[in-house]
């Protein structure tokens, strides 16, 4: 296979292996320097696990249950429970804080955080668009937008909310992860690639944007690179293993190419015969009476979805 159709074939890959491969190599052990502990995987600034603490929980609970009303207060305690994962309890007091403070930007905001950390993102993006409406600029309102676009999809959309927050804050380590993610989302790995090398070497990079930028380079197929880079956040173990599922995933037969050989077939018989044509999925080799049988039960494989719809990447 030559070398520019071993890119395209990685390039095609990506987008529907990459939700598979932020799974298997973000997780996994993060050595702090308290220890070894396990990372969470987490959304944009959506996600649970980004500094949560139970003991701020417990003691934001009793300030709320005394002065329910409050809103920094409601506001900071939705924001406690979202970061532990307590992303009904958030959602709860948060639908109460919106409606008695309908004109409070961060009220808004974290709202419609929460609803996207609880899979809710059509309304989820409507509440951070109206956030928008009703405040000063604020450049992680931009990148929460942006995240809850890139789950739907929507990944063009995703990056002109990017490209506002970083006209606000253009050296911000979270906020060129998230936009290098997206790139990679879109199977632009090489961009993605340019944007997390300069996520990681801003001075608030954290071990999370490190890994990402491992993925982009394993989904390029560059693994020496790759595992020199996990090594310096994970243990031996764990660099190995991710390493062998990288280097499975990605050099293995691209689904994509098998589909794409089919419907080659199925255009060349259109144009001889004025129909499709049926076709044999080779399996090994057949007998006549078996290749009989095998035309007779084949079907056309589907054709893959345009925008295919993938789990949660960590972003931060």
């Amino acid at each position: 296979m030559s070398p520019r159709s071993l890119s395209r074939m990685r390039r095609q890959l990506a987008v529907g292996a990459i939700a598979v491969l932020a799974a298997l190599v973000l997780s996994g052990c993060v050595s702090t320097s308290t220890g070894t502990r396990k990372a969470p995987l987490v959304t944009g600034s959506i996600g649970a696990g980004a500094g949560g603490s139970l003991a701020a929980v417990t003691r934001l609970n009793r300030a709320y249950r005394r002065n329910p009303e409050n809103l920094e207060i409601a506001i900071r305690y939705a924001r406690q429970l979202r970061k532990v994962g307590s992303n009904d309890k958030a959602l709860n007091v948060l639908v109460r804080t919106v409606r008695k403070h309908p004109k409070s930007q961060q009220a808004m905001a974290e709202y419609g955080k929460v609803l996207a950390a609880t899979g809710k993102t059509g309304m989820a993006l409507k509440a951070l668009v109206h956030a928008q409406s009703l405040g000063s600029s604020d450049w992680k309102l931009f990148s929460a937008t942006g995240v809850v676009l890139d789950k739907m999809g929507r990944h063009d959309e995703a990056r002109k909310q990017y490209a506002a927050a970083m006209a606000i804050a253009p050296n911000k380590a979270a906020l060129l992860n998230n936009l290098g993610l997206s790139l990679a989302l879109s199977g632009k790995l090489k961009k993605a690639e340019s944007v997390l090398r300069r996520a990681v070497a801003l001075p608030d990079a954290t071990a999370k944007v490190r890994q990402n930028l491992v993925l982009a380079l394993g989904l390029q197929g560059r693994f020496r690179e790759a595992e020199d880079l996990a090594s310096r956040d994970l243990p031996a173990g764990s660099v190995k293993a991710n390493m062998a599922t990288l280097r499975h995933m990605v050099t293995r037969p691209a689904p994509w190419n098998r589909l794409r050989k089919t419907r080659r077939k199925k255009s060349r018989a259109a144009r001889k015969t004025g129909r499709p044509a049926r076709v044999v999925r080779r399996t090994g080799t057949r007998t006549p009476a078996r290749a009989a049988k095998a035309v007779h039960r084949a079907k056309v494989p589907a054709r893959p979805a345009k925008n295919i719809k993938v789990p949660e990447l960590r972003r931060l």
